[in-house]
């Protein structure tokens, strides 16, 4: 569940990751909880290992339920670009992974009918993976239709 994992890293603990984690996975966790910062991957290195290794993946992860949020006070950056939150640069929460993101950083509106009723904010970072995950999608489609 990833509640419990939210909360524990909100509360500066790390969570307890499933047995069934992937290795490259368990290997960028454990580089993000580096306790030196220089040795801690940057948005970018982090996007890049999700984009390399999704494709691996069988069943990429769907949207199923909403996530939590993390609470306002618990972050004075943006997750992002770690711009730090002021008057005139607000915090959003992304709708698809909870965090907290300057506007120039959750700067997308998408619709997801299973979880809201009208378009929502996400972070750059979620609409990255959703890309991933449509161009998947119509990887698998064109490949089952060729076999046909």
């Amino acid at each position: 569940d990833y509640t419990q994992i939210v909360h524990a890293v909100v509360d500066g603990q790390r969570p307890f990751l499933p047995f069934n984690c992937d290795s490259w996975i368990i290997y960028l966790i454990n580089r993000c909880w580096n306790g030196n910062p220089n040795l801690r991957p940057t948005a970018d290195e982090i996007i890049d290992k999700l984009e390399k290794n999704i494709f691996q993946m069988e069943n990429p992860p769907k949207v199923r339920k909403k996530p939590v949020w993390i609470d306002n006070d618990s972050c004075n950056c943006c997750c992002r670009c770690s711009q730090f939150f002021n008057f005139s640069k607000r915090r959003h929460h992304c709708r698809l992974c909870g965090l907290l993101f300057c506007s120039t950083c959750a700067n997308i509106f998408i619709e997801i009918p299973d979880l809201y009723e009208t378009a929502v904010r996400i972070c750059v970072n979620c609409n990255q993976m959703l890309d991933i995950q449509r161009f998947n999608q119509r990887k698998n489609s064109n490949y089952s239709n060729r076999n046909v």
